[in-house]
Protein backbone atom coordinates (compact mmCIF):
# COMPACT_ATOMS: atom_id res chain seq x y z
CA UNK A 1 0.00 0.00 0.00
CA UNK A 2 2.85 2.52 0.46
CA UNK A 3 2.23 3.81 3.43
CA UNK A 4 -0.60 5.75 2.33
CA UNK A 5 -3.19 6.97 5.19
CA UNK A 6 -6.81 8.23 4.84
CA UNK A 7 -6.90 12.00 5.19
CA UNK A 8 -10.09 12.22 7.26
CA UNK A 9 -9.77 9.17 9.79
CA UNK A 10 -6.16 8.36 10.04
CA UNK A 11 -6.52 4.64 8.57
CA UNK A 12 -4.56 3.13 5.62
CA UNK A 13 -5.57 3.81 2.05
CA UNK A 14 -4.92 2.30 -1.14
CA UNK A 15 -4.05 5.79 -2.43
CA UNK A 16 -7.02 5.19 -5.35
CA UNK A 17 -9.95 6.32 -3.62
CA UNK A 18 -9.94 10.14 -3.59
CA UNK A 19 -11.96 13.54 -3.15
CA UNK A 20 -10.66 16.73 -5.21
CA UNK A 21 -10.07 19.79 -3.36
CA UNK A 22 -8.87 23.37 -3.96
CA UNK A 23 -5.40 24.16 -2.74
CA UNK A 24 -5.12 27.50 -1.64
CA UNK A 25 -1.88 29.18 -2.81
CA UNK A 26 0.37 32.32 -2.42
CA UNK A 27 -1.56 35.48 -3.45
CA UNK A 28 -4.92 33.42 -3.29
CA UNK A 29 -5.07 31.24 -6.37
CA UNK A 30 -6.74 28.11 -6.69
CA UNK A 31 -4.99 24.58 -7.69
CA UNK A 32 -7.06 21.62 -7.23
CA UNK A 33 -5.18 18.56 -5.38
CA UNK A 34 -6.84 15.40 -4.30
CA UNK A 35 -6.91 13.85 -0.92
CA UNK A 36 -6.63 10.31 -0.69
CA UNK A 37 -9.31 8.16 1.30
CA UNK A 38 -9.89 5.37 2.94
CA UNK A 39 -12.74 2.55 1.93
CA UNK A 40 -15.15 3.73 4.58
CA UNK A 41 -14.80 7.36 4.41
CA UNK A 42 -14.65 7.26 0.38
CA UNK A 43 -18.18 5.97 0.56
CA UNK A 44 -19.79 8.09 3.01
CA UNK A 45 -17.65 10.41 0.88
CA UNK A 46 -20.08 9.55 -2.12
CA UNK A 47 -22.87 8.82 -0.19
CA UNK A 48 -23.13 12.36 1.27
CA UNK A 49 -22.14 12.24 4.68
CA UNK A 50 -18.76 13.56 4.73
CA UNK A 51 -18.72 16.35 2.66
CA UNK A 52 -15.96 18.28 0.46
CA UNK A 53 -16.14 20.91 2.82
CA UNK A 54 -14.62 18.49 5.38
CA UNK A 55 -12.10 17.26 3.26
CA UNK A 56 -11.08 20.45 2.42
CA UNK A 57 -10.67 21.56 5.94
CA UNK A 58 -8.38 18.70 7.13
CA UNK A 59 -6.48 18.87 3.73
CA UNK A 60 -5.87 22.60 5.09
CA UNK A 61 -5.29 21.99 8.20
CA UNK A 62 -2.44 18.83 7.68
CA UNK A 63 -0.68 21.62 5.93
CA UNK A 64 -1.37 23.73 8.70
CA UNK A 65 -2.74 26.27 6.42
CA UNK A 66 -6.31 28.40 7.36
CA UNK A 67 -7.75 28.91 3.77
CA UNK A 68 -10.09 31.65 2.95
CA UNK A 69 -13.37 31.74 3.63
CA UNK A 70 -14.17 30.44 0.32
CA UNK A 71 -13.76 27.35 1.57
CA UNK A 72 -17.00 27.41 2.59
CA UNK A 73 -18.74 27.46 -0.78
CA UNK A 74 -16.79 24.65 -2.01
CA UNK A 75 -19.25 22.06 -1.89
CA UNK A 76 -21.10 23.48 -4.49
CA UNK A 77 -18.09 23.96 -6.89
CA UNK A 78 -18.68 21.76 -9.76
CA UNK A 79 -15.34 22.17 -12.08
CA UNK A 80 -13.75 20.02 -9.01
CA UNK A 81 -16.14 17.10 -9.84
CA UNK A 82 -14.05 17.02 -13.00
CA UNK A 83 -10.77 17.52 -11.78
CA UNK A 84 -8.15 14.80 -12.53
CA UNK A 85 -7.26 13.03 -9.25
CA UNK A 86 -3.72 12.49 -9.94
CA UNK A 87 -2.59 16.44 -11.49
CA UNK A 88 -5.57 18.49 -10.84
CA UNK A 89 -6.12 19.48 -14.74
CA UNK A 90 -9.74 19.90 -15.80
CA UNK A 91 -10.93 16.90 -17.20
CA UNK A 92 -12.71 17.31 -20.96
CA UNK A 93 -15.99 15.31 -19.05
CA UNK A 94 -18.61 17.20 -20.73
CA UNK A 95 -21.97 17.17 -19.12
CA UNK A 96 -22.29 13.20 -18.99
CA UNK A 97 -19.09 12.05 -18.16
CA UNK A 98 -18.29 8.20 -19.05
CA UNK A 99 -17.01 5.40 -16.25
CA UNK A 100 -13.32 6.21 -16.98
CA UNK A 101 -11.85 8.78 -18.81
CA UNK A 102 -7.59 9.19 -18.83
CA UNK A 103 -6.39 12.90 -18.24
CA UNK A 104 -5.00 14.22 -21.49
CA UNK A 105 -1.97 16.11 -19.23
CA UNK A 106 -0.93 13.12 -17.03
CA UNK A 107 -2.59 9.93 -18.56
CA UNK A 108 -4.03 8.87 -15.27
CA UNK A 109 -7.39 6.92 -15.94
CA UNK A 110 -9.60 8.98 -13.38
CA UNK A 111 -12.88 6.62 -12.84
CA UNK A 112 -15.91 8.49 -12.49
CA UNK A 113 -19.05 7.17 -9.48
CA UNK A 114 -22.28 8.82 -8.38
CA UNK A 115 -22.19 10.83 -5.56
CA UNK A 116 -25.47 11.88 -3.26
CA UNK A 117 -25.17 15.60 -1.74
CA UNK A 118 -27.82 17.78 -0.37
CA UNK A 119 -28.09 19.26 -4.25
CA UNK A 120 -28.91 16.28 -5.72
CA UNK A 121 -27.08 13.73 -7.42
CA UNK A 122 -23.88 14.25 -9.36
CA UNK A 123 -20.95 12.06 -11.19
CA UNK A 124 -17.41 13.27 -10.79
CA UNK A 125 -14.29 12.04 -10.37
CA UNK A 126 -14.24 9.37 -7.32
CA UNK A 127 -10.58 7.48 -8.39
CA UNK A 128 -7.87 6.55 -10.04
CA UNK A 129 -7.25 2.85 -11.94
CA UNK A 130 -3.74 3.16 -9.97
CA UNK A 131 -2.38 4.79 -6.94
CA UNK A 132 -0.34 8.18 -7.93
CA UNK A 133 3.62 7.29 -7.64
CA UNK A 134 4.08 10.01 -4.96
CA UNK A 135 2.02 11.35 -2.20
Amino acid sequence: MGGVSCLNCGQAADGRLRAAVWEEEEKGRLSARSAPLCAACHEAFLAGRLTRVEVARRFHAAREYRPAEWIGRVERDSLLDIACLACGALLPAGADPPAALACPRCGAENRFAERHAAGGATRLTASLATAPAEE
